[in-house]
């Protein structure tokens, strides 16, 4: 992804939360795939390592710009460093949120399907 510094903060937000739903996607669908038995629904470490991987591959990616055939890398000062790590975790963070709402969407579903009522809370 390629931000250069005249573009608003707003379209870095959208483009990280982009991201991190694409990343998401990604692993949701290797994980449904039989022919990828690295992700599945049981495997919690891989998906985990890979997600963290993942988003700091996209995070990182603000900090890279690639141009005809030039890598020019920056921000390499402590607090530019400080930064990717802050982009890092929100990057995570973001993925992890969107993870967590489609999953329990998934699971509302099911239950639906099933004809099981949903779990109370609070024994009521």
């Amino acid at each position: 992804m390629l931000v250069d510094s005249g573009v608003k903060a707003t379209t870095a937000l959208g483009s990280t939360i982009t991201l991190s739903a694409v990343v998401v996607f990604v692993i949701n669908f290797f994980k449904s795939r039989s022919w990828f038995p690295w992700l599945t629904a049981e495997s919690k470490v891989a998906n985990r390592f890979v997600a963290v991987a993942l988003s700091g591959a996209s995070a990182l990616g603000i900090h890279f710009l690639y141009d005809n055939g030039t890598l020019t890398i920056t921000g390499l000062s402590l607090a530019g460093v400080g930064l990717a790590g802050w982009m890092w975790l929100k990057s995570f963070a973001l993925q992890e949120w969107i993870y967590q709402s489609s999953s329990m969407s998934n699971k509302a579903a099911a239950a639906a399907q099933q004809g099981t009522p949903p779990a109370e809370k609070n024994g009521k």
